[in-house]
Order: structure tokens, then C-alpha cells, then sequence
């Protein structure tokens, strides 16, 4: 396996060109697509308009209460990402974890408790590695704040990137199970995942969590669907 926590930080992400100064991901000719505003005041994707909500969180409730991402799932970033989740490329694991602490302080977040979106073992198994919990890791470390392993994956879900809410919905509902050995009552939770789509997946998690008595839950991902490029 690959180092999963950073590379020689020494050629930038992007082009592979010599950055000299340590600490640096990109060079000064290149950048990733980020998730900047105006985005959905709930769900966090970019928008192409100034509206408070994206006409997914106008449909209707979301169980999370708040999502953010650091990338819009599009050019550079999306094959960051997909090298990351498909490509054997763990180690970026370390460096999207930075980026995520970066948006957790920029929001002035509070939680109690990092929370992983569970992945299927089969799937951990093809890959080497479970990059969610490689996410969640790596900022529980930047935070100072415990990963609890509270959720778990009952049974694989086919890929669904082309399925709309509603669909996949139906596709996840029964699939993850939560530690009745775990009390998470009256605890603040933040839910970790690499890419939002639909907020299918955020919302049935966040809705067991809720259950199992978290007063809140907030999302962060390294990446996200625009809103002009979702299926609704």
C-alpha cells in the first residue's frame, strides 16, 4: 500500500512540477475547482444563482442539518478524487483531510464526535484501503476530536452516480446499521464523506444518527455535484 498519509510534498498535485516550499500541494500555475459561493445555504454545492437554497433543498428536509465541501466534483478535482476513491491513490487521503479542517475552522464548527459514512467491506477489500475512514482519521487529527466507528454497512449498493434522490433512497434505506453498544445521545455529530451527490446518503445517515439521539448532525466532503450539473 501506498503511504496514505502524504507523499513527498515536493511536486505539485496537479502537474508534478518542483514546489520548493514546504507544506505546498499545488504550484502557482495550477488550482483545484473550489466549491466557493454562491452555494446552498443547506447543502453546501455550488450554485449558478443567488438563491438561499438549491432546488433539491427547496424540494424537501434534509435529517442533516448543515453540508459542506471543499471542491466542486468537476476538471482537476474530480480526477483527484477519483484516483483517490478508484485509483489505488490513498495518500491523498492525508492531504483532502487538510482541506477539510480548513473548512471546519473557516465555519467555526463545534462537534462532539467525527463520524465515518461506513463503506462495504467487500468494496474496502477491492480497494486496499477505506478512504472514508482515511478522511475522517486524518481530521480527527487536525480537530482534536474522537472518530467513533458508530456506523457500519450492511449490505453493498450498486454505483448509483446517474440516479436522482428519490432513487437512491430506495437503493441505500437498510443498508447501514448503527453500534447499539455506542451511546451517542445529546452528542453533536460530524458526518465525513468523500462526494455528495444527491444527499441521499448524508440524509440516511444523519437520520440514524438522530435517532440513536444526536441533537445534530453537520456534513463534510471533500467534493461535490454542482447544482448545474445534478440530475434532480
Amino acid at each position: 500500500m501506498k503511504n496514505i498519509i502524504f507523499p513527498p510534498d515536493t511536486k505539485c498535485l496537479v502537474c508534478g512540477r518542483d514546489i520548493r516550499a514546504g507544506g505546498r500541494v499545488l504550484c502557482d500555475a495550477c488550482e483545484l475547482e473550489e466549491n466557493g459561493e454562491p452555494v446552498c445555504a443547506r447543502c453546501g454545492r455550488s450554485m449558478d444563482n443567488a438563491a438561499d437554497y438549491c432546488e433539491t433543498c427547496k424540494a424537501g428536509p434534509h435529517s442533516f442539518d448543515v453540508a459542506r465541501s471543499v471542491f466542486r466534483f468537476e476538471g482537476r478535482a474530480r480526477a483527484l478524487m477519483l484516483g483517490f476513491k478508484f485509483g489505488g491513490e490513498c495518500w491523498l487521503g492525508g492531504i483532502f483531510a487538510r482541506f477539510l479542517a480548513e473548512i471546519y475552522q473557516k465555519m467555526s464548527m463545534e462537534t462532539d464526535i467525527v463520524v465515518a459514512v461506513p463503506s462495504a467491506p467487500d468494496r474496502v477489500r477491492e480497494r486496499g484501503y477505506d478512504h472514508v475512514a482515511i478522511l475522517a482519521d486524518g481530521l480527527s487529527a487536525h480537530i482534536n476530536v474522537d472518530v467513533c466507528k458508530f456506523l457500519y454497512k450492511t449490505a453493498s449498493t450498486p454505483p448509483s452516480y446517474a440516479r436522482g434522490k428519490a432513487e437512491r433512497l430506495v437503493q441505500i434505506k437498510g443498508t447501514i446499521g448503527s453500534d447499539a453498544r455506542i451511546n451517542i445521545k445529546g452528542k453533536r455529530i460530524l458526518l465525513i464523506d468523500d462526494i455528495l451527490t444527491t444527499c441521499a446518503t448524508a440524509d440516511e445517515c444523519a437520520r440514524i444518527l438522530k435517532r440513536c439521539g444526536a441533537p445534530e448532525v453537520a456534513v463534510l466532503t471533500v467534493a461535490a455535484v454542482p447544482q448545474r450539473a445534478f440530475l434532480y
